[in-house]
């Protein structure tokens, strides 16, 4: 995700890419870096998900644990305050990128749940 932020931010240079004015495409460069990231994390989830027989429990347990370890290690390491870490807008990207990759191991043709011929 780091990678993604960095490769955002290095964009920016060609801000005119965006939008007209600073401001614009600034607002603009933070939405497509959102998406991207939804993308991303629907990816992993997907790709973590195939393999497993309980898909439901397995992608809802690895949503909490990287949530859990999102939280400390802001708390922690980067000293983010107690009210800064309960951000429902960042929560509800992370649940729809969790909602989507299981979404798409559920169509996967590894499906364990789809009956062989």
């Amino acid at each position: 995700m780091m990678i993604i932020g960095i490769s955002s931010g290095l964009s920016l240079s060609y801000w005119e890419i965006y939008g007209s004015t600073l401001e614009e495409a600034y607002d603009n460069s933070r939405l497509v870096r959102r998406i991207i990231i939804i993308g991303v994390c629907a990816l992993l989830y997907w790709r973590m998900a195939v393999p497993v027989e309980n898909r439901l429990l397995h992608v809802a347990a690895t949503f909490i644990t990287v949530e859990f370890i999102d939280l400390t290690t802001s708390f922690f390491l980067f000293n983010v305050p107690a009210d800064g870490l309960m951000d429902l807008w960042a929560f509800g990207r992370s649940l729809m990128g969790a909602s989507v990759g299981l979404g798409l191991a559920s169509l996967s043709p590894h499906n364990t749940l789809k009956s062989n011929p």
